[in-house]
């Protein structure tokens, strides 16, 4: 059995940090034939690759019961690679040979990841394990329009 009698009271705490995302992804698409719909385009693909996702500047505030001034995080930074896929569909639409215009959907998931920073180290403070954040799956829906044409 587990001894809890030595164990703390739940505590509260305030996260804030900076993140960047790079995206790496090998795209497949397919465009419809011409002559099945002329001057309209359509087109589908699909990308499959990895985010690397990087945290900056991580801060964790105790704030029930307040402890102000210590931050939980012995580590600040940390980085993690992990899946990442789009399907994609636009069409593009013939002005003339040399010109075109073009709209396009993507939907991009990125799988969840998970950090880890180091243990509280400050004068007075209990001792901690190291802090595991995960950060679930993120979506993005993203349109893009625009022209395309030839010199």
């Amino acid at each position: 059995s587990n001894d809890t009698s030595s164990r703390l009271s739940e505590h509260d705490f305030a996260l804030t940090y900076g993140a960047n995302t790079g995206v790496f992804l090998v795209n497949a698409v397919l465009n419809a034939n011409n002559s099945m719909f002329q001057k309209f385009r359509p087109y589908v693909g699909v990308g499959i690759g990895s985010a690397v996702i990087s945290i900056s500047d991580a801060f964790s505030l105790q704030v029930n019961p307040l402890e102000a001034g210590v931050n939980h995080f012995s580590t600040t930074d940390d980085k993690a690679a992990t899946f990442a896929a789009q399907p994609k569909i636009g069409f593009r639409y013939d002005v003339n040979p040399n010109l075109n215009i073009f709209a396009e959907y993507r939907f991009l998931y990125i799988a969840p990841s998970n950090f880890i920073f180091g243990s509280t180290i400050a004068p007075g403070h209990a001792a901690t394990s190291a802090w595991h954040l995960d950060i679930p799956s993120q979506i993005y829906n993203m349109g893009t329009v625009g022209i395309d044409f030839d010199l």
